[in-house]
């Protein structure tokens, strides 16, 4: 089992732990996308078209797509001009909104996640008060949700499964933000 990992980096602790969705993993071919990556368009792309198995797309992004790692440019690495070169068996998209992107596109065997809070800004904006008991460290929700896609890929678990079956289980879930970021989440056969 090959995996192709489209990690768009933005240097900051959100995108950090997105590593460990692929950390360990046999096979992995990284292409990792930095604030002063160029000809950014052709490497992604030919990994896109390379991958038969498994891709995944880590970052920031917009129900547009996958965002470049600099908000100001307003570029994005995987969007509606390349998406149509994605053939691999299993897609796997973790960015805010990618559920949309998802979605209008049609991909298939595909599981996305919804927003998904990753930052106390982000937590702020969607809950009436911010409350640590309540919402836990988002930190370590990130982290075990990144370790449960990990888990989840080694065993090669369809796809079909994670979003309702492993996802949904309410042994899964520890705290307010578990809670709304796995509502989110989304498998697409």
């Amino acid at each position: 089992m090959s995996t192709t990992v489209i990690y768009s980096n933005f240097g900051d602790s959100d995108t950090a732990l997105l590593r460990g969705i692929w950390q360990g993993l046999q096979d992995v071919h990284l292409v990792e996308i930095r604030q002063d990556s160029e000809d950014y368009e052709h490497v992604v792309d030919a990994a896109i078209e390379a991958e038969d198995d498994t891709i995944i797309f880590a970052g920031h992004g917009t129900s547009h797509g996958l965002l470049f790692p600099d908000f100001n440019r307003n570029e994005y690495i995987l969007h509606e001009n390349n998406v149509g070169l994605i053939h691999a068996r299993r897609v796997i998209c973790v960015w805010c909104f990618a559920s949309d992107f998802c979605r209008a596109h049609n991909l298939h065997n595909c599981f996305c996640t919804g927003m998904f809070i990753s930052n106390i800004d982000e937590a702020m904006d969607i809950f009436t008060r911010y409350d640590e008991e309540t919402l836990g460290d988002i930190n370590a929700t990130t982290i075990r949700f990144c370790n449960s896609l990990n888990y989840l890929l080694s065993h090669d678990t369809p796809i079909a499964q994670w979003a309702d079956e492993y996802f949904r289980g309410t042994g899964y879930r520890h705290n307010a933000v578990e809670d709304f970021n796995y509502d989110g989440l989304m498998s697409l056969e």
